[in-house]
This record gives C-alpha cells, structure tokens and sequence, in this order.
C-alpha cells in the first residue's frame, strides 16, 4: 500500500507512512463545486518568493514579505518536494507542530496517524504550498495577512525538518489597504475538498494553468493530481481499492504528479503548473480525523482529464 501511495504521487513521500488498512471508496461524478467565486481578477503587482529546493534544503529568495497575495514559485532538484507553509495557533511553537507532524508520518499506527491529524487541525493553520518533482516546478498563491509564518519540506525518509520562520509585514500606508490585498490570480477550474470525503470540480482541468483549490472539509487536506493510464475509470480504481491493492498499482503513466501540501479547512490557493495532458487520479491522502484511515480511500478521489 505504501508502494501504492509512492506510484500515485512520487513526490508526495510523507504521506505514505499515513496509509493504514484500504477501506471502500465512494466514487462521485458530482462536476459542480457550488457557490461563487469570491476573488476578483488581479489588478495589481504580486509579489513571488523563489522557493528552490535540494539535498541541502529549502531556499528562499526573501524571508520578509509585504502581507497580500503573495506568489511561491518552487522547484527541486530532490526525487521530490513538499514545500509547507504553516502558522501555528496562539501558545504553540513551531517545534511542536513539526513534532507533531512527524508522528503521524513515522507512525504505522492508525490511531497515532489519527492523533497527529487532529493535532494538526487544532494547532496550527496550513497554507499549502505545493509538491513538485525536478522539471516540473509549480506556484503556489495565497493571501497572507502581517505575522510570522514558518515553511518546511516534511519528507518522508528524512529527518525532521528546522522550520524557516518568514515575516510578512502590514503595508498600511496613510490608513490605505495592503498594496496586493485586491490583486488575485485567474484560475482556469476550482477544485472543492468536500466534506465526507468528496472532491467537486467546477470548470475543466488544464494541463497546463491555474486552479482554485479550496478546503471545504473539517480536515487538513492535500490535493494531488498523479498520472495513470489512458481509460482508467473510477470503478477500475474503487475495483482495486476493494481489493485490498494486492499486487503493483495497474494504471501507471509516466511523468510528474504535482498538487499542493498540507491546507487547513477554510484555506484555499492557486496552484498554477504545466504537465503532460492525460489521464490523473486526484487525490487526497491525508489520514481521516477518526480512524487514521487515508482519506483517498475512504472517498477523497476523482479520476480526471487534463487537457
């Protein structure tokens, strides 16, 4: 199963150790997302941090950032990055979350992977950002308003991570608003994490674009859109799952998953990326607040078209 997860989005490592036991999946052909759009088109300048990623670490090209829209452009030159952004909530450090963090992804156990779900609901607010694969660089938007933020790369296999504490800083000039607060991106579809494990999709998946996504859900969720093959229906995959994933995954595709990483109920982004048009599974595989149980298999999935 975890050999599964590791196909289905390479980059997507930490999440592997959060599969528990494969459950039924509930497959939905719902195409509408519901309610509108609350963005307006950008009309202004955006500010874009160069997030760059290696052996070594994460990279930024400034720490310090006007509070608004704010563009994060990352690109690795590991097997694969998450690049996460996170704010932890009044009376709980940094270390702690991270801490947190790492005992879901180091624990084979359903109720600790369960445990470090909750923890990371209650105490802390996740911005993204992405998971990228080398050549495949992707951007992250979001609206941060004045405070200090903390960004880390948790990745499976590897120790866990120093976090590097951001300072996006209020630009009230004369009592005027932020310079970037009215200016956001277009997007070309808006992807909804629904509450009881479901996906909605409004608009057509680009290949290469932008798309909304938003956590509409009572969890920290992710949203990972990973290549299989031409044809592959949702009843394939739910058949497999049901299964119990004995033997490889049957829908392999060559090329590069991208998606965004850890993403608070309530927060949203715009993911912008270019990938080979196809066939992906959309996914989310975050451990279920109750069971542990990976939410992709409890339902949070979608088979789709890029084009």
């Amino acid at each position: 199963m975890r050999r599964l997860v590791g196909v289905l989005t390479t980059a997507a490592f930490s999440v592997a150790l959060m599969m528990g036991q494969l459950v039924p999946a509930r497959a939905d052909a719902a195409d509408t997302a519901g309610g509108r759009d609350r963005w307006e088109p950008c009309v202004g300048k955006q500010q874009t941090v160069t997030v760059t990623a290696d052996a070594s670490g994460l990279h930024f090209s400034t720490t310090r950032i006007s509070e608004g829209w704010v563009n994060f452009r990352a690109s690795t030159t590991n097997d694969g990055s998450e690049v996460t952004l996170f704010r932890p909530r009044r009376g709980v450090s940094p270390a702690q979350v991270v801490g947190e963090v790492m005992s879901g992804l180091n624990s084979d156990d359903n109720e600790v992977r369960a445990a470090s779900a909750r923890a990371m609901k209650q105490h802390a607010r996740f911005y993204g950002l992405t998971q990228v694969q080398p050549g495949a660089p992707a951007t992250a938007t979001v609206m941060l308003k004045a405070g200090s933020y903390f960004a880390a790369e948790f990745m499976y296999g590897r120790p866990a991570p120093t976090p590097t504490q951001l300072a996006v800083v209020s630009d009230h000039r004369h009592g005027r608003q932020p310079r970037h607060r009215h200016c956001a991106p277009r997007s070309d579809a808006t992807i909804a994490l629904q509450q009881e494990n479901h996906i909605s999709i409004r608009g057509d998946l680009p290949a290469s674009g932008a798309v909304l996504v938003r956590n509409r859900s009572d969890a920290v969720q992710i949203a990972v859109l990973s290549p299989i093959t031409a044809g592959t229906t949702e009843t394939q995959v739910q058949a497999y799952f049901d299964g119990g994933a004995e033997g490889p995954w049957p829908f392999p595709r060559p090329g590069p998953s991208v998606g965004t990483d850890f993403l608070s109920p309530g927060k949203e982004l715009v993911l912008t990326y270019d990938v080979t048009p196809g066939t992906y599974i959309l996914a989310s595989y975050m451990p279920d607040l109750h069971t542990g149980l990976p939410t992709a298999f409890l339902g949070m999935y979608r088979v789709v078209e890029l084009g």
